[in-house]
């Protein structure tokens, strides 16, 4: 993977999908596919869960106070030795001691 490679928790993807359907009042049916399709040409990659992960994902979440979401996040980027960039300034915050973790 090269250094620009996007790479998300399997339910990242769930993510821009609620977004999309709670602006649903602006965005017609065709539009919501077409952000999807988008999502996925632009070469995101899904990391499915397993044990090392969520395990992970849990010793981040009581150790940070964080959900569980945004700690499967971290323990994406932890697990694969890279940055978690992010703009959630808040979660960059809570793992400067724990995750490289970088806020836009």
């Amino acid at each position: 993977m090269t250094p620009d490679t996007i790479i998300v928790p399997a339910h990242g993807q769930l993510s821009g999908v609620g977004v999309h359907l709670r602006d649903r009042h602006r965005l017609r049916g065709s539009q919501v596919l077409e952000a999807l399709d988008a999502f996925f040409d632009a070469g995101v990659h899904l990391v499915a869960p397993d044990r090392e992960l969520m395990a992970r994902a849990a010793h981040l979440a009581q150790h940070c106070q964080l959900s569980a979401f945004d700690s499967a996040y971290a323990a994406v980027a932890d697990t694969l030795g890279c940055a978690l960039v992010t703009a959630d300034r808040r979660l960059a915050n809570a793992l400067a001691d724990t995750v490289e973790a970088r806020a836009l």
